[in-house]
């Protein structure tokens, strides 16, 4: 498990909260079990608080769990937050980047929102708050980057971010592929610029675009 990330309300050399225990405790339970396994009282029991305060300061563990997702994107944020201000001539090259940060390495220094979602994609309410967080904070700013507020590609470049972080956190994806490093970095490229290059099959006659 990676170390421990500190909360967005801690200071420098201070000493953790009881409400930032328990949004550490949630992130590490959350990312080692589902949301329907995971219980208050257990989170409770590891950030050494009393239940009464998580209900308190959480509402619940439906707002625990979107809180822990927050926190963990707050790390992670920084290339995504460059991407969803820049100019839509710019974004290739900032996701093109982004992608390729992130799968640098195999065992990540922080926990990251997908260590989180991996093992609650089946439970509807953890389902339903991850939908939601992803329409949110990746769909709908991607979808402004294409001409006409293209949604689909911007559906597909989440869906296509989202399955190499996955594939990488279970499978060390690098570790598996015939290719090396470069070879990697091109087809992610690759595959990148066909998704947001525009589509132009619509002009060509049905012979070519089939052959």
């Amino acid at each position: 498990m990676p170390a421990r990330q500190k909360t967005s309300t801690e200071g420098p050399g201070a000493e953790p909260s009881a409400r930032d225990r328990i949004l550490d405790a949630a992130i590490r339970r959350f990312a080692r079990q589902s949301y329907d396994q995971t219980t208050l009282r257990e989170i409770a029991a590891d950030a050494e608080a009393d239940v009464a305060y998580v209900h308190r300061s959480f509402g619940g563990k439906t707002g625990l769990f979107e809180a822990a997702l927050e926190e963990a994107s707050r790390e992670n944020r920084s290339g995504l937050e460059s991407l969803m201000t820049a100019e839509p001539e710019d974004a290739f090259d900032i996701l093109v980047s982004e992608f390729l940060e992130r799968l640098q390495h195999d065992v990540p220094p922080q926990i990251r929102p997908i260590d989180l979602t991996i093992h609650s994609l089946s439970s509807p309410e953890a389902n339903r708050i991850i939908r939601e967080r992803l329409a949110r904070d990746f769909i709908n700013p991607l979808k402004d980057k294409f001409a006409e507020g293209d949604k689909d590609r911007a559906v597909l470049l989440t869906s296509f971010f989202a399955g190499l972080q996955l594939f990488q956190t279970l499978f060390e994806l690098r570790n598996i592929m015939e290719k090396d490093q470069e070879h990697l970095e091109a087809m992610i490229t690759e595959t990148i610029g066909a998704i947001m290059s525009p589509l132009k099959l619509s002009n060509v006659p049905p012979e070519e675009a089939s052959g």
